[in-house]
Order: structure tokens, then C-alpha cells, then sequence
């Protein structure tokens, strides 16, 4: 198989998987917002070391990987976790015990790595515009404000519906993903294109011809040509 075959066959593939996910796009955005509806806490697949707090936009330390981590140890979290901005938290979380203990996460205890940060929501109103109070925005509008914060720091949440996390995973972070591969395969095809339309090979190999000639022909305006006066160029 040439490489141009090769890259073209590659690029149907991605673009059948592209076409899949699109089917999936209108009402799997849907689904995903009634599930940030139903949903206050977020671990997320891509990273382990954090935790989501919806109603404050905050990140909170998960502490299945920073138990015994104190507040000198802030600095290597933030290496850990690619995130930074950390602060202890402890003291936070307790005087909104009412608030913040509702999750079984927390316990009571002061067993370290009890570390938040707002870096998601800096320099934003994200809180403001989710209040169910708002006045501003719809519900929809304010549950896509949480799929933004998602979507837009690379982050793929854990939700209680595994197929839901699934569906979040084909459209906001394979379906990216997908269209840049599609993209790249164009820039390494395209070359590839010109030079067999210029080859005085072309059409004397059976395979070539029969193979890549449409693919060829689909660069052109074919009615425009056909009405210009190139058509007179044997005259």
C-alpha cells in the first residue's frame, strides 16, 4: 500500500469515528448537563489527585493520594498534581462544617493534606453565574458554566452514571483529539495529492488511477471549469 493510500484510509477511519461521536453530540450534551444537575462532587480520570467542588467551582486535595502530606508539603502537591494556587484548608472546611462535611470524603479529622484552591474560577464570576437565584441565566445556561469549567482546564469528570463518564470522554476529549488527528492527516496527504496530479505516471498505473483519481478530481469545480474557456484550450 503507498503512503497515500495509507494516510487516506487512515483519515476515513477518523473520519467514521468522527461522524459516530457527532450523533451523539446534541443530545449527549444534554444528558451530560441534567447529570451536573444531580451531581455536587467531581473526581476526575485524567487526575487523580484532586476533587471538584460544583457549588464553589473550588478544587479540594483527594485524600486517598495526600494523607500525611502537611502544609510544608504544598509545593511538591502542587508538582503532583499539576495544579497550582494550593492552600491549606482545614480551617476553611471547618468553620463550613455544615457546608463542606456533607461528603463522606472529609471525615473528621485532621489527618493532613487538607489543601483547596480556587485557581479553576480565578479572575472569574463562576459562582455568581451558577446561583440558582440568578436572575441572569437559565438553568441550562447556568449547568453549561460547570460543563465550561470542565471542558476548558482538560478535565475529565467521574460522574455517578459510568456511561454518562463515558459519553463525557467521547465527545469532549476523543472527539478534540480526533479533529486534530484529522487535521494532521490533511497537512501529510495534501502534499502527497499535488505530486501524483502532476506525475506524468498518473493514469498509466491501473492501481494509481483507479485508486486516487476521484480523490483527485474532487479538488476541482468541475462545472466551473467545464463553463470557462479553458475548455477551448485545444483550439
Amino acid at each position: 500500500m503507498s503512503e497515500l493510500s495509507e494516510l487516506t484510509a487512515q483519515r476515513d477511519d477518523v473520519m467514521a469515528e468522527l461522524a459516530e461521536i457527532e450523533s451523539l453530540s446534541g443530545e449527549g450534551r444534554n444528558r451530560i448537563l441534567d447529570a451536573i444537575k444531580a451531581q455536587r462532587w467531581y473526581f476526575f480520570k485524567n487526575n487523580k489527585y484532586i476533587l471538584m467542588d460544583k457549588m464553589t467551582g473550588l478544587l479540594w486535595a483527594n485524600r486517598d493520594y495526600s494523607v500525611g502530606l502537611g502544609y510544608n508539603d504544598i509545593e511538591m502537591f502542587s508538582h503532583i498534581s499539576g495544579i497550582s494556587g494550593w492552600q491549606g484548608g482545614y480551617d476553611m472546611m471547618m468553620h463550613n462544617r455544615d457546608y463542606y462535611l456533607d461528603h463522606p470524603f472529609w471525615g473528621d479529622n485532621r489527618n493532613g493534606g487538607c489543601f483547596y484552591t480556587s485557581s479553576l474560577i480565578a479572575n472569574t464570576t463562576y459562582t455568581q453565574d451558577i446561583d440558582p437565584n440568578s436572575k441572569v441565566y437559565s438553568e441550562t445556561e447556568r449547568l453549561q458554566f460547570t460543563l465550561d469549567l470542565f471542558t476548558q482546564n482538560d478535565l475529565w469528570p467521574i460522574f455517578n452514571d459510568d456511561e454518562i463518564t463515558q459519553l463525557y470522554g467521547k465527545i469532549y476529549i476523543d472527539k478534540p483529539a480526533l479533529t486534530a488527528k484529522l487535521q494532521e492527516l490533511n497537512e501529510q496527504i495534501a502534499p502527497l495529492m499535488t505530486t501524483r496530479v502532476l506525475s506524468s505516471e498518473f493514469g498509466c498505473d491501473s492501481t494509481h488511477a483507479s485508486g486516487h483519481y476521484t480523490a483527485m478530481l474532487a479538488q476541482y469545480d468541475l462545472p466551473a471549469v467545464n463553463s470557462s474557456v479553458i475548455k477551448y484550450f485545444e483550439a
